[in-house]
């Protein structure tokens, strides 16, 4: 099987078990959606592994669901792939459409960026991103990346968008205390590239264009008990 996964510059052959036929099925379809260009490597799926092996390019899966078997492929390819890709500067973070402009929400871990996300998504927005922004530093679009959650079925994929809207979220805990502020863009402009996948990706004139993305964008700080505060931050 021969697919194409843009985002991380790379063309793959897939070689998979007779018993695996709708999962890799199924992950072709949700590459389909997916810019591609470039490269190409070899990934092997057997039965009874579930490894991913970088420096021979093979990928070993146990037979489960069709949709856990494309999470993991997903996973794989973006934990491997992703650091080397070139043409597009990846961002720990997450992201959602909404009228045709993108919303990132960037955070450590157990920030609430997942919660985010799925409650986003309940609410129609288009998805973007799960836990890796692609953003083009030529033209400030923000571009479709593959999930790496098995609970996201029947996503709605946004094509590329621009971007209009910066979270720096951070979760409370406390459902009656949240604070959603404006930020500068300087502060916005340190916390993504401080979650800056692969750096190599943005030369001088990259930086500068990230700048002036951000400083066209609407920035936003939060300490946040539910995700329905920074929902009422992008409706008002």
């Amino acid at each position: 099987m021969r697919m194409h996964v843009g985002i991380y510059d790379a063309d793959f052959t897939l070689r998979y078990p007779p018993n695996l036929k709708d999962s890799l099925s199924l992950f072709r379809e949700v590459v389909g959606y997916y810019p591609c260009e470039c490269k190409t490597s070899l990934c092997a799926v057997e039965d009874a592994r579930n490894e991913f092996l970088p420096d021979v390019g093979a990928i070993h899966v146990r037979p489960e669901s069709p949709l856990r078997v494309a999470a993991f492929l997903g996973r794989a390819l973006r934990n491997f792939y992703g650091p080397k890709a070139k043409r597009f500067a990846l961002f720990h973070a997450s992201a959602v459409e909404w009228r045709g402009e993108a919303i990132i929400f960037v955070g450590e871990h157990a920030s609430g960026k997942s919660t985010l996300l799925r409650g986003f998504l309940r609410e129609g927005f288009g998805y973007l991103a799960d836990d890796m922004v692609a953003l083009n530093p030529r033209d400030g679009r923000v571009y479709p990346t593959l999930p790496v959650d098995v609970r996201y079925e029947g996503l709605i994929v946004s094509p590329p968008v621009p971007l209009r809207w910066v979270f720096l979220v951070r979760f409370s805990g406390d459902v009656s205390r949240s604070v959603v502020e404006e930020i500068e863009p300087y502060e916005a402009y340190l916390r993504m590239t401080e979650n800056l996948l692969n750096p190599s990706a943005l030369s001088g004139e990259g930086l500068a264009t990230l700048l002036k993305v951000l400083s066209s964008a609407e920035r936003f700080r939060t300490l946040h008990g539910d995700w329905r505060d920074v929902l009422s931050a992008v409706k008002r």
